[in-house]
């Protein structure tokens, strides 16, 4: 004859997370770039820039910061931001009590749209990335 025993189980539910989620997307971004404006330096040539004015809400904790990045659609009038995405490089990395930025950057030869999108950054990870309104 043998003793049977019973073991306590575990629902998935009483096991710790073993990742946290990544922040929320930050909402209602959007970016404008005005042209020709001249650069904040001392170069006394007075050199023109582009100046991007960024603005964003987010409810996201103090730790969580954001990244904007950038691409530019090129001179291929096929080109949308949508088939840029994959060639973005980050523009900015904002701390986390900002809800706007400005970057002037040189003006330079080239063409095509500029396309913006953020993300909401923590030691938890990076939410999708938003476009700015008129991508």
């Amino acid at each position: 004859h043998r003793d049977l025993h019973s073991f306590p189980t575990r629902r998935s539910s009483d096991l710790p997370s073993s990742a946290a989620a990544a922040p929320p997307a930050p909402t209602g971004f959007t970016a404008a770039r005005k042209t020709g404006v001249t650069c904040p330096s001392a170069d006394p040539n007075g050199d023109h820039c582009y100046q991007d004015d960024f603005a964003w809400q987010a409810s996201a904790d103090p730790e969580t910061g954001f990244r904007i990045y950038r691409a530019a659609t090129g001179f291929d009038p096929a080109a949308t931001c949508a088939t840029e995405q994959a060639n973005e490089t980050v523009q900015l990395e904002a701390k986390p009590a900002d809800r706007s930025a400005q970057v002037f950057s040189p003006m330079a030869v080239g063409g095509g749209k500029m396309c913006y999108w953020i993300t909401a950054v923590s030691s938890s990870g990076e939410s999708a990335q938003v476009p700015a309104a008129g991508n």
